[in-house]
């Protein structure tokens, strides 16, 4: 998963598909700890943890949490007893996206450099 399209693929649906405060700031959270552990296609954060970071309280986790899962922006597994949940970042980047990005990065670099070459 490629951060930077991943969040502005987030904020383009969100024009679409808008998101409470508190639903935007524990998608951001959660996607930087994803990328933090290596974009893992699942991972594992206690409430503990992403309340103290994100300083939502347990009842506006549980809201926000299930307006992400509603909405498809991410998937969510209760723990078990005294076992963490577990998450999953959905990708709004497609691989297209990605192939028509390379593509147009590397014909804009190729352009410059012989852009450059000529100005020489």
């Amino acid at each position: 998963m490629n951060y930077i399209k991943q969040v502005n693929a987030f904020y383009k649906m969100i024009q679409d598909n808008p998101l409470s405060s508190n639903a935007q700031c524990l998608y951001n959270y959660l996607l930087n700890k994803c990328s933090e552990l290596g974009w893992k296609s699942e991972f594992s954060i206690s409430n503990l943890i992403v309340c103290g970071f994100t300083s939502l309280s347990r009842q506006a986790l549980d809201r926000a949490r299930n307006e992400l899962v509603q909405k498809g922006y991410i998937e969510y597994k209760k723990g078990r007893s005294n076992q963490a949940g577990k998450y999953l970042i959905v990708s709004f980047v497609t691989q297209n996206d990605t192939q028509d990005n390379t593509q147009s990065d590397t014909q804009n670099n190729t352009q410059e450099r012989t852009h450059l070459l000529h100005i020489k």
